[in-house]
């Protein structure tokens, strides 16, 4: 047994106040040869369970606590206690505020105590910090020893002030209600003020006879750390370390000292270590995970079966009765037949995964899941088809858990719950978005409030982010760090000493530059480190008994209850969670159903019900029609679309499973299969049956389960155990599964050799196998997709715009596809608009009010609210008078007016623009009779109501808008042009000299040159750190939107055309930036700008016109001919910029044809084209290069 542990310890989970990992913690404890160690973290005990579970794999007994902030006027009083001012750091002194006060752990009770003080620190008193006070503390003290923590305690800091008889009250009070457990605490950190408080404290010690105690309020694991540590603070506060005078580090002693040196320190009073172990040995606090039978224990909601049935009975009915309606559904919607030996296969399955459920003890977790996605459906909040290993079992089809029937599509139940791993069954469940929070609601009222809860969750420092972090607090310019932290590169979780591996130039700086090689030494070591806390996206948990009694709470930003261990921790203790995730397509659907019953009655739509063989949703995938459908948007998958033609089912499961790294290699091997192109070939025929539908490629993880079972002899459930294996890629359990599958196929008599050359090839390609049950639940969502636009193109539109109104480039994108399908997106009307898009006919969307910025839903209400009561809008004073101007105020008026909202009036924009003012104060006058009661307004107008604004109100002259200024406002109110587009006018250039589009730029951001012709949205000129200046640039066309770097070479020499509201013609490289592509223009790279009027005359050489044998008659007209030739006489004859030659190409015979060159040469302009246009036939080709 060791002679002193440290008491007093803060870990990383004190986000930002320290840098203490625990992995690291307990191997230093345990190379000082320590025996227990406490945790002891800031207002939270984020890291009880992780602390916990990692101290006893070290064999290490831990001690649970907490550093509490005790506000001295009471939790509830918000004021000057726990302000921003706070201290920071907690070895700051001199500052007013919270006292601290350490917690430590003995029992059952005393976790309990702890939990409740915590969570109400978050629930009742958190001001800046979680806070609590003495009234909770006297509630809940017993189970826990308190410490009267460091120079910021109530004890502490009256002694540390010489204030003895306040010291002395509160060493008092905390002795009473903290009988034979409450010690004072002494640390040696260097600090004038902590050395008085140690001798003070032994007086009063000797006086009271309260015991003392040695801590050293770790923060760090070495002394060597604290310049880090500092740096961390910095980090949190938001300061430079220059910044840093009054929280900055005035000590190093705040790290995690070995016993000899405590015991060295304390050497004048040996007492105080000596107390370390007494507290240790009054901790026996241990976590409950398995029962006295040795089975995990979970704490199941209750639930109770209606008619005083028990849950497996309940259970059993409810499945079977499902499953006969789902075989009569199938049936009737989808004309299947079931033979006998079909109905025993679905009732030999029912009945084995039943019998798994309810062995498991897994019962009631089923039937939650029922209950409350039938209360969804129940109230017509969409639910998806399944998601998830959880679609492969037919009790979750038979309760409607799921909508894929498992043995249909070849889906396994033991991939999702496995009799031979005991593993708690995970079902994620996806609603429509707007409405979760009703189901949400619904769980928390059926159970308890108290009962549910969300999931925290923390962020961490990550390589790029940490290293600009470091970077401003060490005080260098933001430019410098951005272009040192892009060096890191884009990959998901890459830590700094791998980018150092992988960029050359990383290594190189911090070899040549001092500064820059403190910025990545001290980035290092934080690296990693919690610095937030948030919710978990989806996570829910449900629990039998008040949430508070399994663990402590927290309080999300927007007044979420959150249980403060993350989901596996939860799950350690036991607690059940639920997954209620939020798919925006769900929504999407449902909108679109409602809307083409509400057109085609005659129809009545049900999406669930639909083929997934329908043969107009297979002829759209294989043409790459997929804008808008679910998984099938990107460039790439509708190039694989259009080459691999899929025409069933199960060729979308594939599709989508195999389009992801990895397994991407084998796509053109499925097409070629697919297609016949290369043959397919089994090294064992029992492959046949498993490995067809994919067409011998595997492609799922099920697949290598069946193999496993097939040729092997494995049980369903150690198939399930050799996939977990092959995906996790431990050595030692895959030479044991090589071992046990090799003999399971040789006692199949099977060759050896064969089988272990299949084995590999299993294993290799467990790492990207995918999940069949998942893909094939999210095939159904992309089916249904497809089925809308390729059976109701104008409602899929209308509908998807409607969902996507707050997405610019979606918007932007999805009208470009609606107009390939001859639908046409009509400007916003005031007197025609709804919130949403709207169908006017199959060819016309009207655009929706709600997707205008500017225009919040209060305003739209109204305003629909006075055109419903009061019929069609004649004019603006009309619209205002009859509008609540609070609700629909100038800012509103000018954001409809810019939109093309009262284009209607047939007045111009610009006109009514001008006419706000003097609408709004006629309008508020109208409103202000009416609500004054005078005579109505009608009678007031007497037979002059109707042709008021014809004869007392008009529009002001002024200049109409330009098109360009148009346009522009129509880009600032709803993010895209709908009466034009700026390029319009210069569809001749954008053909002949662009080699992409944005929209094609952003799909493919390979590094490569490309000519593009765009407007300039925005523009935002910089000064660089040597005085250039330089612009960064949003292009767009009528694809998209992509920025632009424009380097200070190519900028100035354009400056005015980059400030011109004229289109451009861009040569730029295309580069793959940290947040997609982007453009960058420099001389460098041979960047090139150009007005996009002048591109024709600055890129063409020369003319050719092409007259093949039905366009030579132009040249016997004589009349023509002689208008040519005066055209062309009267042009100068002599070489210069902006003139090129005329070529003649006259096709006299099919294969033969003769070029002429004219004597003279031709200006190289608009004009010309379109002379040529006006007096050629429309059969003569014209051309330039």
């Amino acid at each position: 047994m060791s002679d002193f542990s440290h008491l007093h310890l803060h870990s990383q989970y004190s986000l930002l106040e320290s840098s203490i990992r625990l992995d690291e913690l307990f191997k230093l404890a345990c190379e000082y040869k320590m025996s227990a160690v406490g945790l002891t973290d800031h207002g939270n005990m984020f890291g009880a369970v992780d602390f916990y579970l990692k101290a006893k794999k070290y064999g290490l007994k831990p001690v649970l606590g907490c550093e509490v902030y005790v506000a001295p006027g009471g939790r509830l009083l918000r004021g000057n206690t726990g302000n921003a001012d706070e201290e920071i750091a907690p070895y700051a002194v001199g500052r007013s505020g919270l006292q601290h006060l350490v917690l430590l752990v003995q029992n059952e009770i005393g976790y309990q105590n702890l939990s409740k003080l915590v969570s109400s620190g978050y629930l009742e008193g958190f001001y800046y910090r979680p806070r609590i006070d003495k009234d909770l503390l006297a509630q809940h003290s017993e189970g826990l020893i308190a410490t009267s923590a460091c120079l910021k305690g109530e004890v502490t800091s009256a002694a540390m002030i010489g204030d003895m008889d306040r010291a002395r009250e509160a060493a008092k009070w905390f002795q009473k209600v903290f009988p034979g457990r409450f010690y004072l605490e002494m640390q040696q950190n260097g600090l004038h003020q902590q050395m008085v408080v140690n001798d003070r404290f032994q007086e009063l010690a000797k006086e009271l006879g309260i015991p003392l105690v040695a801590t050293a309020d770790c923060h760090y694991l070495r002394r060597e750390d604290a310049l880090s540590q500092e740096v961390l603070m910095a980090i949190q506060t938001g300061q430079k370390m220059e910044e840093m005078s009054g929280a900055s580090l005035v000590s190093q002693e705040f790290y995690f000292k070995s016993q000899e040196t405590m015991k060295q320190e304390f050497s004048f009073c040996p007492e105080a270590i000596e107390n370390t172990q007494k507290i240790v040995n009054s901790c026996h606090f241990e976590f409950k995970f398995k029962d006295d039978q040795g089975k995990k224990i979970y704490h199941f909601p209750k639930f109770d079966p209606p008619q005083g049935l028990s849950q497996q009975e309940h259970l059993n009915q409810l499945s079977s009765e499902g499953l006969q309606v789902r075989l009569e559904e199938s049936k009737k919607y989808h004309q299947k037949s079931f033979s006998p030996e079909d109905l025993k296969k679905y009732d030999e399955r029912l009945e084995k995964e039943l019998g798994i459920i309810n062995s498991m003890g897994f019962t009631g977790y089923f039937l939650i899941v029922q209950d409350f996605i039938g209360f969804a459906k129940k109230q017509g909040i969409p639910v998806g088809p399944g998601r998830g290993s959880g679609a492969g079992s037919l009790v979750a089809y038979c309760l409607r858990i799921t909508e894929l029937d498992p043995l249909e599509h070849g889906l396994l139940f033991e991939r999702f719950l496995n009799p031979e791993r005991v593993s708690l069954p995970d079902f994620d469940v996806d609603f429509c978005m707007d409405r979760r929070p009703e189901v949400i609601e619904y769980v928390s009222q059926k159970y308890g409030k108290d009962c549910v809860a969300q999931i925290i969750t923390f962020g961490n420092l990550k390589a790029r982010g940490v290293t600009r972090d470091v970077g401003r607090v060490m005080g260098m310019q933001a430019q410098d760090v951005d272009k040192i932290a892009k060096l890191v590169p884009e990959e998901i979780n890459i830590t700094l000493n791998e980018a150092f591996e992988k960029e050359p130039r990383l290594r190189a700086l911090t070899e040549t530059d001092p500064q820059i090689h403190t910025l990545f030494e001290i980035s290092r070591r934080i690296e990693g480190l919690y610095r937030h806390a948030g919710i978990h996206a989806a996570g829910l948990v449900i629990s039998n008994r008040p949430m508070v009694e399994h663990c402590p709470l927290y309080r999300g930003k927007n007044d979420e209850l959150v249980i403060q261990y993350d989901m596996k921790k939860a799950e350690e203790i036991g607690l059940i969670k639920f997954d209620f995730l939020g798919l925006k397509t769900l929504t999407f659907l449902k909108k679109a159903e409602a809307l083409v019953n509400e057109k085609h009655p005659e129809a009545r739509l049900e999406l669930d019900k639909i083929s997934l063989a329908d043969t107009k949703t297979f002829e759209l995938l294989c043409q790459g029609d997929t804008n808008g459908i679910f998984q099938l948007e990107s460039s790439g998958m509708q190039d694989l679309l259009r080459r691999a033609k899929p025409n069933r089912f199960a060729d979308i499961v594939a599709i989508t499973s195999l389009y992801r790294p990895g397994p991407m290699v084998m796509l053109d091997d499925y097409v070629g299969r697919k297609h016949g192109q290369i043959p397919i070939e089994y090294d064992f025929e029992e492959l046949r049956p498993i490995l067809a539908e994919t067409y011998g490629i595997m492609v799922y993880q099920e697949q290598v389960q069946q193999i496993a079972m097939k040729l092997a002899s494995y049980t369903a459930g150690g198939a399930d155990l050799l996939r977990r294996a092959m995906g996790k890629k431990i050595p030692e359990e895959m030479a044991k599964q090589k071992e046990v599958f090799l003999e399971g196929t040789t006692k199949n008599n099977h060759d050896r050799v064969k089988a272990e050359k299949l084995f590999d090839l299993m294993a290799n390609f467990a790492g990207y196998g995918f999940n069949k049950s998942h893909a094939a639940a999210y095939s159904v969502v992309t089916c249904q997709t497809a089925y809308l636009k390729s059976h109701y193109p104008v409602i899929f539109f209308a509908s998807l715009l409607s969902i996507e109104r707050e997405d610019t480039d979606k918007i932007t994108k999805y009208i470009a596809d609606a107009n390939k399908h001859q639908i046409s997106v009509l400007a916003p009307d005031i007197n025609e608009s709804e919130t949403d898009f709207t169908v006017l006919s199959e060819s016309q969307i009207r655009f929706g009010l709600g997707a205008i910025k500017g225009v919040g839903q209060i305003a739209i209400d109204n305003i629909l609210e006075a055109r419903k009561t009061g019929g069609k809008f004649s004019d603006l004073f009309d619209f205002c008078s009859r509008t609540n101007n609070r609700m629909v105020n100038k800012r509103v008026l000018e954001a409809l007016i810019k939109a093309g909202a009262f284009d209607s009036f047939n007045v111009h924009r610009a006109s009514i623009f001008k006419a706000i003012d003097s609408a709004l104060e006629l309008g508020g006058s109208a409103q202000k009779l009416r609500d004054e009661q005078q005579p109505s307004f009608s009678d007031l107008l007497g037979e002059q109501d109707n042709s008021f604004t014809q004869h007392r109100f008009t529009y002001p002259e002024t200049k109409p808008w330009t098109l360009l200024e148009k346009l522009r406002f129509e880009k600032e109110t709803i993010g895209f042009y709908v009466t034009g587009h700026p390029l319009d006018e210069f569809n001749w250039e954008t053909e002949r000299y662009t080699t992409t589009t944005v929209q094609e730029c952003v799909a493919h951001p390979t590094n490569k040159e490309v000519f593009i012709a765009a407007s300039i949205v925005t523009m935002r000129e910089i000064i660089t750190k040597r005085g250039d200046r330089m612009a960064f640039v949003t292009l767009g066309d009528k694809t998209g939107e992509i920025e632009a770097v424009v380097f200070s070479d190519v900028y100035l020499e354009n400056e005015g055309t980059f400030k011109s509201d004229e289109p451009i013609w861009v040569k730029a490289q295309l580069e793959r930036g940290e947040s997609g592509a982007k453009l960058l223009l420099s001389k460098k790279s041979q960047s090139q700008v150009l007005p996009l009027r002048y591109a024709f005359e600055a890129l063409a050489r020369e003319m050719h016109l092409y007259f093949d044998q039905d366009a030579s008659d132009f040249l016997k007209d004589a009349k023509r001919v002689q208008q040519l030739q005066q055209f062309l006489s009267y042009q100068t004859p002599k070489e210069e910029r902006g003139f090129g030659p005329l070529f003649f190409h006259v096709q006299t015979l099919p294969t033969t044809s003769t070029t002429l060159r004219w004597k003279g040469t031709v200006p190289l302009r608009r004009e010309t084209v379109h002379f040529m246009k006006n007096l050629l036939d429309e059969r003569v080709r014209i051309e330039f290069r």
